[in-house]
């Protein structure tokens, strides 16, 4: 599929099915056409502008990698996450829509008119698809461009939309979980608590078998079934607190602060790597889920936790968010105050040799 054929199939979308059924109000609920839609057409005229640049730069490899630079571009490809989040409610419309004789009718007319071969929910998996094929295709030009003046160029834009193609793989496997994956989770939909940043098979309280889901909005306990997950708990930010314990050691703490009790886990990681890896996150979603501490802040947070474990080869532990806010802090200062101990020159005098 070139970038000309992906944006005929937006264009048949928006003018052979949305546009038609729009005009139907009679027949399709204007709810329920813009739930299916969902932002197609901004995406097509994005790409109608996008698919200009690739045209008039085609000769110019560093221009046309530039193409997937610009701020316009990182806009237009963020408009992936809001279509890649909702596309499953969509498909589900249209397969209602196709038990009812009168809607299905309609759209079968559409697709006639159109003279396509393929439904309307095989097109509307195109963008998806396509997003997720340009890290493939820049790839192929990364092999030809090596050694030459275009190789940075073509690498950079690899790295931005490799970007984009993982977090739009993360939607994904959210919304494979949040299918059929996860007995028992009777909460918000997993999508609601941002996408997933890590997952591992866990040792839990001294079990075996126990599989952690960390999302930026929550923390989910599940036990390993037949290739499933079986809930088990869950976490928000909020109540989490943390003994990191001995560096050289794979286990860690985590605790569950609620009105009347704490629960707590102890939680045995395969590596340390892993165990490092883990805390730093968790800390991360405390943070960021912290209303009264600006982006800013909390990246000098993370930064200074990262700098004073490398320092002082310790782990902060913490009761509640706003303490870990408070130890970081504390131990910032601590730090500045070794590096200015540690910069001054030495107060005692040496004994000269005789």
């Amino acid at each position: 599929m070139t970038e000309k054929t992906y944006m005929q199939d937006l264009q048949d979308i928006v003018t052979g099915y949305m546009v038609p059924m729009e005009q139907c109000s009679d027949l399709f609920e204007p709810a329920a056409v813009k739930d299916i839609f969902i932002n197609i057409k901004t995406i097509g005229d994005f790409h109608l502008n996008f698919l200009e640049k690739l045209d008039e730069y085609k000769k110019e490899l560093d221009l046309l990698a530039n193409c997937f630079l610009t701020k316009e571009s990182e806009e237009g490809f963020a408009l992936y996450n809001e279509f890649c989040r909702k596309v499953p409610r969509s498909l589900d419309l249209i397969s209602a829509m196709s038990k009812e004789p009168q809607t299905l009718q309609f759209i079968q007319d559409c697709k006639q008119q159109l003279n396509h071969f393929f439904p309307l929910s095989e097109f509307l998996h195109r963008p998806i698809q396509r997003i997720l094929k340009y890290p493939l295709l820049l790839r192929d030009l990364q092999k030809y461009t090596l050694g030459t003046r275009y190789a940075a160029c073509i690498e950079a834009a690899l790295d931005k939309i490799t970007g984009v193609a993982i977090h739009i793989n993360k939607v994904k496997r959210v919304q494979e979980l949040e299918s059929h994956e996860i007995l028992g989770w009777t909460g918000e939909p997993l999508l609601e608590f941002g996408v997933l940043k890590l997952e591992q098979g866990f040792k839990v309280n001294g079990t075996d078998g126990r599989y952690l889901f960390l999302f930026e909005k929550l923390l989910l306990f599940t036990k390993q079934k037949d290739g499933k997950y079986q809930y088990k708990a869950h976490l928000l930010p909020s109540e989490i607190g943390m003994t990191e314990g001995d560096k050289n050691e794979v286990k860690f703490e985590i605790e569950k602060f609620e009105a009347k009790k704490r629960t707590k886990y102890v939680v045995q990681a395969p590596s340390l790597d892993t165990k490092a890896t883990w805390v730093y996150e968790i800390k991360r979603s405390v943070l960021e889920n912290q209303d009264n501490i600006t982006p800013q802040m909390r990246e000098v947070l993370l930064k200074g936790y990262l700098a004073w474990t490398k320092l002082t080869n310790s782990m902060i532990s913490y009761t509640t968010p706003s303490t870990l806010v408070s130890y970081i802090c504390l131990d910032l200062s601590r730090m500045r105050m070794m590096k200015v101990v540690l910069q001054r020159p030495t107060l005692i005098t040496p004994i000269k040799s005789q």
